[in-house]
């Protein structure tokens, strides 16, 4: 939920992305009486000789025409890496990036460790795209035998059947769509 994909006209904008930021942010605020860790996680690829650090998705499944929009718009510093602006955070929640499509893949971010350290073993997944960054951590969190949720209302895809697609294969295959 950043500026990449979240901002009007954005390299990789997930129209439907903004009317799920309202619902994340009410999630938040009730979790956080709670005490539960709120994890935010966004994007960022390094730029290097050879394109990026994950050059064999940029170079071959971003299009032309938006390829250095895109990289540009990821780089570790941009202000498109960060949390979308509206959303506020507390003090005791974590930010973090990564560098792939889960947060859980090795050597994508340091979530897994950040979870572990702490004996957190129930995850709630939102965010953008439901089919892909939000699917693809879901999935690895329930590899790695977490008791995972995606909240079908706190995430967003390209279109209403991508987000329904992925929702149903994830509830019917491996755990809990709320």
């Amino acid at each position: 939920m950043q500026s990449t994909f979240v901002a009007p006209g954005a390299p990789a904008e997930v129209l439907a992305s903004r009317g799920i930021v309202a619902t994340i942010q009410r999630l938040a605020n009730a979790l956080w009486p709670l005490g539960v860790l709120i994890c935010w996680v966004t994007h960022a690829n390094s730029q290097t000789e050879k394109g990026s650090d994950w050059n064999g998705f940029f170079a071959y499944f971003v299009a032309d025409d938006v390829r250095e929009k895109t990289l540009t718009s990821l780089n570790p510093g941009s202000a498109d890496t960060l949390l979308w602006h509206t959303f506020e955070t507390d003090a005791d929640d974590i930010s973090l990036f990564k560098n792939r499509y889960s947060a859980l893949i090795q050597g994508s971010s340091d979530l897994q460790k950040m979870l572990n350290d702490r004996g957190i073993r129930n995850l709630l997944v939102t965010g953008t795209k439901t089919n892909v960054c939000c699917e693809a951590t879901a999935r690895d969190a329930m590899m790695l035998d977490y008791n995972t949720v995606m909240i079908s209302d706190a995430t967003a895809a390209l279109s209403d059947d991508e987000h329904r697609a992925t929702l149903e294969t994830f509830l019917f295959s491996n755990s809990r769509t709320y």
